[in-house]
């Protein structure tokens, strides 16, 4: 109000239309937007236009407020689009200037002076690809302008770039890798559009596809790179540990709600993965049908039933799974879905068990369908015979992580399949207890012959247990006949039993006698023992 009244008096006016637009320009800075003072400046820039040397906030404020009033002509506006050109200033005010004059009087000069704007800005969303669009198609020579047109275009283009775009790159490509990604799968689906061009571009896009892969890049757009230009015979181990990393990602694409991360939960596993959403977008991995997708918003809020979302399969998995898995058969999301990927109903067959004696191995799996896979696996070894398929299927299996009906289940499969020296160490480790007496004996008599008689403390406490169950042969019962020592009760059934089968008794009887006079329990019966004994 007061540098108002000084510009009605007659000797303020005498310090020149410079010293006024000064005042003027400290009163805007103290946050004075008053019309009278905008107007003032305004008709002191159209009076002496030579005064128009910048373009700084005042001159915006001014030339804002002018083109709201009606006030501006086309030769202003050719002036302030010269020097937004040449300004380093810019803020939104600015912009909304330039594209008031652009709509009033559009002109390649105005584009120009928006598209530098904004650049100098550093404007990349979305809504401002129509300005940089408009400066290629006019062939607007601004150092950066394609740069900012593939950086907006975003991935909905279903047309060939602009050729002299396309050209541009091939010698000057400073783009990051979602952005080369996009170039390169634009230029290889109208590859026949391109003609030649898209040739010359091969080698970059091939050194480019292995180059992300090793870096274990993805989106889109490369997922489409990596399933064009990789094939298995070019795949070696480090390539392949990077793309088996990659091998089940599922983009999700969210719809309606802003959700801050999703969380992949599979069934029977008991570690879930959880990734940020940038751009509405998030890569999980998803390895079982029946993958569940949870979402959390920025409040901390947590969606289950969540529909308003899209899922896409990045990569061709059944082409590129058998390269990886000839790599890394060990890898805990390829034998998740080998074994129960596409069903939680598996069935272990020859194709498929020694899969799943690797799977039990996983850390991740929840315990109790870490017990039941491997109750399964012995079930099918029970029932199944292949020597060498299940020989070495059966040495994967930690018998410390069974429990004990498992134990007992292994220790029966072993000697069905006649790995005695391994059921030994077995069952001196864990017992024979609920083991079948049949097999039992079947164990002793092949472990005797083995030691070829020799005496083994454990092994005659192995046959013991199976005459105890009333299962014996000749081989086991004059091995006990030789060498047990016990309580004169059970050595007198020994005695009975190896008589009836006509064995050498010569060395039990004696024990007897001498165990008799031992504990001086003797009595008359012992001497048809004696008479025995001595015959």
């Amino acid at each position: 109000q007061y540098l108002w009244i000084l510009l009605q008096m007659p000797e303020y006016r005498k310090a020149g239309a410079a010293r006024i637009l000064e005042d003027i320009r400290e009163q805007i800075a103290y946050g004075c937007a008053s019309p009278l003072l905008l107007a003032e400046g305004f008709f002191l820039l159209k009076k002496e236009p030579e005064l128009l040397k910048k373009l700084t906030r005042l001159e915006v404020r001014i030339y804002l407020w002018a083109l709201k009033e009606g006030l501006v002509d086309e030769q202003m506006a050719m002036q302030l689009g010269t020097l937004a050109q040449q300004s380093r200033y810019y803020d939104r005010a600015m912009i909304r200037l330039l594209t008031g004059l652009y709509d009033k009087f559009p002109s390649e000069t105005l584009l120009s002076a928006i598209i530098s704007c904004l650049m100098r800005g550093g404007f990349r969303q979305r809504k401002y690809f129509s300005w940089y669009k408009e400066g290629v198609e006019r062939n607007l020579n601004i150092a950066g302008l394609y740069e900012y047109y593939i950086y907006t275009v975003g991935d909905h283009v279903r047309s060939r770039l602009p050729l002299p775009l396309v050209m541009y790159f091939q010698y000057n490509n400073t783009l990051d890798y979602r952005r080369k990604a996009f170039l390169y799968t634009n230029l290889y689906r109208y590859r026949k559009a391109y003609g030649n061009i898209y040739q010359q571009f091969e080698p970059q896009i091939d050194k480019f596809v292995t180059e992300q892969l090793m870096e274990q890049h993805i989106d889109r757009n490369l997922a489409f790179l990596y399933n064009v230009f990789l094939h298995e015979e070019m795949l070696t181990k480090e390539l392949a540990r990077s793309l088996t990393g990659m091998l089940f990602l599922h983009e999700v694409v969210c719809r309606g709600r802003h959700f801050s991360r999703v969380t992949a939960v599979h069934k029977f596993v008991d570690t879930w993965q959880t990734v940020p959403v940038q751009e509405q977008r998030a890569y999980v991995n998803m390895y079982m049908e029946d993958c569940k997708l949870v979402f959390t918003d920025e409040h901390g809020e947590i969606y289950v039933d969540e529909e308003e979302y899209e899922l896409r399969q990045l990569l061709d998995t059944e082409r590129f799974l058998p390269v990886c898995e000839s790599f890394f058969p060990e890898d805990g999301m390829i034998l998740m879905y080998r074994c129960c990927g596409k069903s939680e109903y598996y069935v272990i067959n020859s194709d498929n068990i020694m899969q799943f004696t690797k799977l039990v191995k996983l850390p991740f799996l929840e315990p109790e369908f870490r017990e039941k896979i491997r109750g399964d696996i012995l079930a099918y070894c029970y029932e199944n015979y292949d020597a060498e398929l299940l020989e070495e299927s059966l040495f994967d299996i930690a018998p410390a992580s069974l429990n004990a009906a498992d134990r007992v289940r292994l220790v029966e499969i072993y000697i069905s399949r006649g790995m005695y020296d391994r059921t030994y160490e077995l069952v001196k480790e864990y017992g024979y207890e609920k083991v079948s007496p049949k097999l039992l004996v079947r164990l002793c008599m092949r472990l005797i012959r083995r030691k070829e008689y020799e005496k083994d403390a454990y092994l005659t406490a192995l046959c013991h247990g199976a005459f105890l169950q009333h299962k014996y042969d000749e081989t086991v019962l004059q091995y006990l006949c030789d060498y047990f020592e016990g309580s004169m009760e059970e050595l007198l059934c020994i005695r009975d039993a190896g008589e009836n089968f006509d064995l050498q008794t010569f060395f039990l009887t004696e024990r007897i006698l001498m165990q008799r006079l031992f504990t001086g329990t003797a009595d008359m019966a012992d001497f048809d023992l004696l008479k025995q004994y001595l015959q």
